[in-house]
């Protein structure tokens, strides 16, 4: 099979630092990588600008597309998530090459191949999105307007509205550019999906909506069970919302319980649903992105549980590299090589004259913006006795590694900074954003605390003059 190439007109991105906790402001992590058969290879090959194309994971991981080649699985759902135009695109086959094109008069992507009725379906959604269904009002688009609040049948009436008429336009779409009964039923389900999603999105607390509607979304996501539509966004959020709405009509609390959870999936779902709402879980909680209370004695009890009852080895190895470095200690200024091993930063830098440490994370995406031109910088400065050295600060070790493989980083120069929020090496550099980079000498000295990225022009410049003295 062909794989899949798309060449990618694309976004900007900025990744900071919190100045109060240290801790990166975004919480975008590099995505799963799952065994599909037909890999999609994405090639960006322009520079950024303002608006967003995106692929986000299983776990609610994204990739933000910049310059650069990136791996994805297909099938698969990119979307143009400026708020303005919510559209998606989805790809289920291997291609030449998809090439994304942003139209100057209304700021929308399209997708371009050599294939005209490949061209409409691709842009099946922005065509909809463009003739019927402009967003001009983002409470209004999410349903989530007070009025709704005290009448959840008006809500229903207006979101089935919204989702009859888009399914009426996707069977006049395919009759008028002769596409397949395959693009309309593939079509109908991410629709069936995005309804679903929009039902059990609501707004907290849930104490303001009825408690009979509550009960009626209850039973509506009874119907969420189709492994085949993992890869569709809607159809996971929609089984997330799923759950905390009969979490509170069980419990009337809206914090979420880890064991409660747990339990509650492994009783409702089967197959590769379970598993993957399982495995959300614990990323989840172990992140504290969401608020799900556990103790770490009940988060190791549900852990010990999901080991026993995931039977998706994907999944389990993700929550396996996760927990890496969990019983772990570091003496300061210690890091994490592909093994698993300790590593001084003193043994990295001393046998080479000058060092030059990358700070980055998987999920910042001028970070990998930068790595075509870090390595082609190296491949100019290796007889000169430069190291280069990629220090990541993901809080997680699966998605450091996954990025690491993906960029081509060799073993030797990459490793991972635990606990970054309280890491020496934040604290020592003053690690306020990323990417940063900082210029050392074979002792450990800061020849340049902030030197210049490696697609600027002016490190050479830097790194010539520091090799002269």
């Amino acid at each position: 099979m062909r794989a899949l190439h798309l060449i990618l007109i694309l976004l900007s991105g900025c990744t900071n630092y919190s100045e109060n906790d240290n801790k990166p402001t975004s919480t975008t992590t590099e995505p799963l990588q799952r065994s599909f058969p037909d890999s999609i290879m994405l090639q960006v090959s322009t520079n950024p600008i303002d608006h967003e194309l995106l692929f986000r994971d299983e776990f609610d991981n994204y990739v933000n597309f910049r310059k650069g080649t990136y791996k994805l699985a297909a099938p698969t759902v990119i979307s143009d998530a400026h708020w303005k135009h919510q559209t998606y695109f989805m790809i289920f086959q291997p291609l030449d090459s998809i090439t994304f094109i942003r139209d100057s008069n209304d700021n929308f992507w399209t997708a371009k191949t050599n294939d005209v009725k490949m061209d409409k379906e691709l842009n099946f959604d922005v065509s909809y999105r463009r003739e019927i269904a402009p967003i001009v009002d983002y409470d209004e688009f999410y349903f989530s307007k007070t009025k709704y609040s005290k009448n959840g049948t008006l809500r229903d009436l207006d979101i089935d509205s919204v989702f009859n008429k888009k399914k009426e336009y996707l069977n006049h779409y395919r009759k008028k550019f002769g596409l397949s009964s395959d693009f309309e039923e593939a079509w109908q389900k991410f629709i069936k999906y995005e309804k679903a999603y929009q039902k059990l999105t609501l707004s907290r607390p849930f104490t303001k909506w009825d408690n009979s509607y509550l009960v009626s979304l209850s039973s509506y996501s009874k119907g969420l069970s189709d492994d085949k539509s993992l890869f569709i966004p809607f159809y996971r959020m929609a089984l997330w919302n799923s759950l905390s709405i009969d979490y509170y009509l069980s419990t009337g609390f809206e914090k979420a319980s880890l064991v409660d959870y747990f339990n509650h999936i492994v009783d409702k779902f089967k197959g590769e649903t379970r598993d993957y709402l399982l495995t959300f879980l614990l990323v989840a909680a172990k992140s504290k992105t969401y608020s799900i209370a556990s103790s770490q004695s009940e988060f190791n009890s549900q852990l010990n549980k999901y080991y026993k009852i995931c039977k998706n080895d994907e999944y389990k190895n993700y929550i396996i590299q996760s927990e890496a470095l969990s019983n772990m200690t570091f003496a300061e200024g210690q890091l994490v090589n592909i093994s698993k091993q300790k590593v001084n930063l003193s043994g990295v830098i001393s046998n080479h004259t000058l060092t030059y440490v990358d700070f980055w994370a998987s999920w910042c995406a001028p970070c990998r913006a930068e790595m075509p031109a870090s390595k082609k910088l190296k491949a100019m400065y290796e007889s000169k006795d430069v190291q280069f050295v990629y220090l990541s600060v993901d809080e997680n070790p699966a998605a450091w590694e996954r990025a690491m493989k993906q960029l081509g980083l060799a073993d030797k120069e990459s490793f991972l900074v635990p606990d970054p929020a309280n890491s020496g090496f934040t604290m020592k550099f003053k690690l306020k954003e990323i990417p940063r980079y900082v210029l050392l000498d074979r002792q450990g000295n800061v020849l340049d605390a902030n030197a210049p990225r490696p697609s600027d022009p002016k490190v050479r410049q830097v790194l010539d003059r520091a090799l002269e003295e």
